[in-house]
């Protein structure tokens, strides 16, 4: 049987390294990808993204390092950018007044025909998100 995709954007995956609301939520969807109960995907460009923000959290280079090993042994499954994902996302953008960055998540979402779970307030309120506290 194949594993229902789950689109998880970086805000919803960054809780799964730092305590905060939501984290329970985020573990939970974690947990899911793991034990081979779903897959998260998300497009490529999430990785840096989600780094980066732990960098802004005061993450050092160890803690830093130790998240990259995670997330890459976790084998997400990461959607390559491609022309015709990032027309999807531009147009997408544009419709739901999102920064291209997030409206990604919103193109890879239709490619699976995956719902995408996301902390950010303005992203949770287009069609096929589901809201994860903040």
């Amino acid at each position: 049987m194949e594993r229902q995709k789950k689109v998880v954007d970086a805000s919803v995956i960054v809780k799964c390294f730092v305590n905060e609301p939501g984290s329970d939520a985020a573990l939970e969807l974690w947990e899911e990808h793991t034990s081979g109960k779903s897959l998260i995907v998300v497009p490529d460009t999430a990785l840096s993204e989600i780094l980066n923000v732990l960098r802004y959290k005061h993450f050092d280079n160890a803690k830093l390092q130790a998240a990259n090993k995670i997330i890459w042994d976790a084998q997400l499954h990461t959607e390559r950018t491609s022309q015709f994902l990032m027309g999807r996302a531009a147009m997408l953008a544009l419709k739901h007044n999102l920064s291209v960055y997030d409206a990604f998540y919103l193109a890879v979402g239709e490619l699976f025909g995956a719902q995408v779970y996301t902390s950010d307030k303005q992203l949770s309120r287009c069609p096929n998100t589901i809201s994860v506290p903040a």
